[in-house]
């Protein structure tokens, strides 16, 4: 993530637009039911891996308090405001593509569009499995539908609707391959 893509992420999550606040707290509901389904235990470990301002930690704490959040990101900036944000968490500056972590150190991974903004997503997968004791969940911007709906609402038209930082792009089929390189289990969920 760059430096500008910090302050987009902010005007992204303080937007006055009610159907966009819609759209981001039916996106967390929906990774707060993968998070329920999972066999996690009190005080299980759950690292947000390119966490970013930290919103949707936030937002997960909110509904799994039994649990311990931590985050990761690149950008120190973002990370002094995920910091103000969930005071109760530990975070630390860092690539998700080289986790400052310990084998098996963390029970679950949230990993929430980071990867398409990487050249070698694999690097990140390879860590994230590495890290993990049990589960993942990576999200990714669902294509070609992101595209079109960023289109649609007029937004990057230099780029015919294509996330400037956005370097891959991933369909049901291409993120599954991707995914099954690393991981035994995979389901694919679509949200919002």
């Amino acid at each position: 993530m760059k430096k500008s893509e910090h302050i987009t992420e902010l005007e992204k999550h303080n937007t006055s637009n009610p159907l966009f606040k819609k759209l981001l707290t039916k996106f967390a509901e929906d990774i707060n039911k993968l998070i329920s389904n999972l066999n996690l235990k009190e005080a299980s470990t759950i690292l947000d891996a390119g966490c970013g301002n930290g919103f949707l930690m936030k937002s997960l704490k909110e509904k799994n308090m039994n649990l311990q959040f931590s985050g990761l990101d690149i950008l120190e900036e973002s990370v002094k405001y995920a910091k103000q944000l969930n005071k109760d968490c530990k975070f630390i500056v860092g690539s998700v593509q080289a986790i400052p972590l310990k084998e098996n150190s963390v029970d679950l991974i949230i990993c929430s569009e980071v990867i398409e903004h990487l050249n070698n997503p694999e690097k990140a997968l390879e860590e994230i499995k590495r890290t993990t004791k049990k589960y993942a969940i990576i999200c990714v911007p669902h294509e070609p539908f992101f595209t079109i709906a960023n289109l649609l609402r007029l937004k990057y038209p230099k780029t015919f609707g294509n996330y400037p930082g956005h370097i891959q792009r991933f369909g049901r089929k291409s993120l599954s391959k991707l995914l099954k390189k690393y991981f035994t289990k995979v389901s694919i969920k679509n949200s919002t």
